[in-house]
């Protein structure tokens, strides 16, 4: 615990993070997204409610870091509980450019290897 700090207040949220962030995402419009980053994990982003809801296999534009970065939407998933979500800020593609068993045979391919996809 920090000096000054009380022991049940709220989490520290980065200031950084509160301009692309949204603190209450609905469960429908969140997705789960693979970057190019060598990590065995994705990430999960909120769909704003002005953007359509991309299609598993879509490439999507995420702020990563302090960067952006273009990832395709392995999932649609649930919102992590107690985590503020970052947006997502645009589609690139119309259609997804990774079809489900195309998605399918590069998920067999990292787990079999050991490798991220």
């Amino acid at each position: 615990m920090r000096p000054g700090s009380a022991s049940n207040s709220a989490p520290d949220v980065n200031p950084r993070n509160t301009a692309t962030a949204t603190t209450a995402p609905s469960a429908d419009r969140c997705v789960a997204v693979a970057l190019p980053v060598p990590l065995f994990r994705t990430f999960t982003y909120h769909v704003p409610d002005s953007m359509a809801m991309p299609a598993v296999g879509q490439r999507v534009l995420v702020p990563f870091r302090n960067n952006k970065a273009v990832g395709i939407v392995m999932s649609h998933s649930a919102p992590p509980p107690g985590v503020v979500l970052k947006a997502v800020l645009g589609v690139p593609d119309e259609p997804p450019a990774f079809p489900p068993a195309l998605l399918h045979t590069a998920e067999w391919i990292a787990e079999y290897y050991a490798a991220p996809i």
